[in-house]
């Protein structure tokens, strides 16, 4: 798993959105929290 620092919307791969790294910040504002659990517990 690979985050990288900066995230170009317009050029998301198709496997980055479906990642729930990219997904969950995207479809939903989330705490920090709760998007930081649920990407470790995937």
């Amino acid at each position: 798993m690979q985050i990288e620092g900066k995230a170009d919307y317009t050029q998301l791969n198709l496997e980055n959105y479906k990642s729930g790294l990219y997904y969950l910040r995207y479809v939903s504002n989330v705490d920090d929290t709760m998007f930081i659990s649920k990407f470790y517990i995937q």
